[in-house]
């Protein structure tokens, strides 16, 4: 536990020193942890060639990674779309051309799974944190709606975790993961839906019912995208994605929720028109 904590505090000062002075930097960052969740996605998959699926799901990913920033520079016009639309052709082309055979179709659904899943999912993030304009603005704006949605994944899987340890009586999803509780699924929602509000209204100047659905799909998000990879991890008969953090496992053990988390977010702040270039 002195392990999972030291690692947890340690991880996290150099995330905030990322996203907070962004630049260059976070760029890197973004792309290594898209190499990483690529190779543990890529790992987790049993029964097909590893460097197959690794050499196309990394190509792409970072293909739709770069089109996030392109269309940061580019906004209004339409060479945004460009990498984007190679990046879905790539994705649903080079799998079936390149290899076919009977091994074609596993394949390319899993590019295209693992593409969906990890690239919209760093881009969402990359969106967020590059955004200047708003009201709590000062330049950090897009630092500060990333910190209100990550402190809220972090409060949804901190409340569940010991709601759930405490007093969870009722199995939440027993067939994928036999640990989490109805009890915790409920606290972690909430403790999510009150961050929202208290950091939305405080550092970004929402209106509180704006900030509580912002909670809400955090909250629900949050839970989805842990299933989702506990899902996965049951497939491959493994208990962690990886054991590049000490006392946490993978990356995609610790950004999971972030994935599904963030384009949700990204999407209902854009309807809002609190991004641009979405």
């Amino acid at each position: 536990m002195l392990r999972r904590i030291a690692s947890a505090l340690v991880l996290g000062v150099l995330v905030l020193l990322v996203i907070w002075f962004r630049g260059p930097l976070l760029d890197a960052v973004l792309a290594l942890v898209l190499l990483l969740a690529c190779f543990e996605f890529s790992k987790l998959n049993p029964g097909t060639d590893f460097r197959q699926l690794l050499s196309f799901l990394v190509p792409i990913c970072l293909l739709f990674l770069g089109a996030t920033l392109v269309s940061l520079l580019h906004p209004g016009t339409a060479i945004r779309l460009l990498p984007y639309m190679l990046a879905g052709l790539a994705a649903i082309v080079l799998p079936l051309t390149l290899v076919g055979g009977k091994d074609a179709w596993t394949l390319w659904t899993l590019v295209v799974s693992g593409t969906i899943y990890i690239a919209s999912g760093t881009s969402a993030i990359l969106l967020l944190l590059l955004q200047t304009r708003g009201p709590a603005s000062g330049g950090h704006y897009g630092q500060l709606l990333f910190i209100v949605i990550l402190a809220g994944v972090i409060a949804c899987d901190t409340a569940a975790y010991f709601v759930g340890s405490w007093i969870g009586k009722h199995r939440f999803f027993p067939a994928i993961s036999p640990a989490k509780s109805v009890e915790g699924a409920v606290a972690g929602f909430c403790f999510a839906v009150v961050l929202g509000v208290v950091l939305g209204v405080w550092r970004v100047h929402m209106f509180w019912p704006l900030a509580a659905i912002l909670g809400g799909l955090v909250g629900a998000g949050a839970q989805a995208g842990d299933l989702a990879e506990s899902s996965m991890k049951r497939i491959a008969g493994v208990k962690d994605s990886g054991s590049l953090i000490p006392g946490h496992g993978g990356i995609l053990d610790r950004i999971d929720s972030l994935m599904v988390v963030a384009p949700l977010s990204a999407c209902y702040l854009g309807l809002l028109g609190m991004i641009h270039q979405l």
